[in-house]
């Protein structure tokens, strides 16, 4: 048996063995192998190919770069809109608790005749180193009295005005201390270069002394307040039971100062889209498009756009016996300006009445808008009056 297993291995080498059969699997596939008496070769990388790749690589971060100012300016401007919310309502339990909603407390006194038109508390622009004494803040030949709204003080129990750094304290929200390069003549010439000076403390000239820190996060606020109703009391005078208040947010507000352009609000006035014939009503349910057509012309210190995000105010009063001031906050969804002065916008908020449906020969009263592009916040409480 010896031989015939040795004889058998030697005349049958042509016989496909395992070995055999793995090589000529690997030949068909496309691989060499060295018993075929060829070197093996290995497949690279082209140049192409690198190149593609880099510019790929390229796309990709030029596009993560500019994504990041971007969502950093929406992080910073969430977290103003977040700051600028908190503090209108902590100051709108504030406003109550001092007592700051009584009308008893106003600078100047209301005139009851004219209790239906509204105030403006607002400290910090009526004792400013130019005071407003009126809202919205316009030259003197763009003022509309239908529309002007009279600001007022605040007086502690002693009966005295409120300083201009008490209307701060109280009225405002601050962080974030503005520094910059320093005076080179006065600061920094005590060095032996200007780069080697400390930075230096920036202040803001428009109150009535200007020695205020100025803040690059600060907040304000002013309280518009609209009589809820107007009732006769015992004596046949008119009577508001409740205010109904918004509390405006203002972050960096521009106040007037001096040798620099004065930031005059801009007003319009407000037609609808689809005017419809009286005895029916123009009305705005839960905002709405409207066509503004500019009504001031004095040149002004505030941007001139209309972009989306930004308050409006719109309102309208007669001085009809009784008649109160209608007024609300909206904000922008979308604008366009279809010429110079005019634009169409659409407006998101509470219900508002046009007051378009008077029949002749009455005259129905005017709606304004005003622009508002330094508000970050509006809340809205109604205040009863003790």
């Amino acid at each position: 048996m010896t031989r015939n297993a040795t004889t058998y291995l030697t005349t049958n080498t042509t016989e496909p063995t395992l070995f055999n059969m793995h090589r000529t699997q690997l030949q068909s596939a496309g691989f060499r192998t060295r018993s075929s008496g060829l070197r093996g070769s290995r497949r690279g990388i082209s140049v192409i190919e690198v190149l593609t790749s880099i510019l790929v690589a390229a796309i990709g971060v030029a596009g993560v770069m500019v994504i990041i100012p971007f969502a950093v300016g929406q992080a910073e401007q969430g977290f103003d809109q977040e700051t600028a919310t908190t503090f209108g309502r902590n100051f709108a339990d504030e406003f109550e608790i001092r007592g700051f909603d009584r009308a008893a407390r106003w600078l100047p006194s209301l005139p009851l005749t004219d209790l239906g038109n509204g105030i403006v508390v607002d400290p910090i622009g009526t004792t400013a180193n130019t005071p407003t004494t009126l809202f919205p803040y316009m030259s003197p030949a763009d003022q509309l009295p239908a529309l002007s709204i009279p600001r007022v003080n605040l007086k502690n129990e002693q009966n005295a005005a409120f300083s201009a750094a008490l209307g701060r304290t109280l009225f405002s929200w601050r962080n974030d201390l503005v520094f910059g390069q320093p005076d080179a003549v006065n600061t920094a010439a005590a060095y032996p270069s200007p780069d080697l000076a400390p930075p230096e403390m920036f202040y803001d000239f428009s109150g009535s002394t200007p020695v205020r820190r100025q803040f690059e996060g600060e907040m304000s606020c002013v309280v518009f307040c609209v009589p809820d109703r107007l009732i006769p009391d015992s004596l046949g005078n008119p009577f508001v039971p409740a205010w109904r208040s918004h509390i405006v947010v203002y972050r960096r507000r521009p106040l007037p100062t001096p040798n620099a352009p004065f930031p005059f609000d801009r007003a319009f006035t407000v037609q609808p889209t689809i005017p419809v014939a009286p005895p029916q009503r123009n009305l705005l349910v839960g905002g709405g498009e409207v066509l503004l057509t500019a009504t001031t012309a004095t040149a002004t210190s505030q941007h001139s756009a209309i972009r989306r995000g930004d308050w409006m105010l719109l309102t309208n009063y007669t001085s009809t016996t009784g008649a109160v001031r209608q007024l609300n906050f909206y904000r922008v969804l979308d604008a366009s300006e279809l010429t110079p002065g005019n634009w169409q916008v659409t407006l998101q908020g509470p219900d508002f009445d046009l007051l378009t449906s008077v029949t002749p020969p009455a005259t129905p009263p005017v709606t304004y808008a005003v622009h508002l592009p330094d508000v970050w916040a509006v809340i809205e409480r109604t205040y009863e009056e003790n």
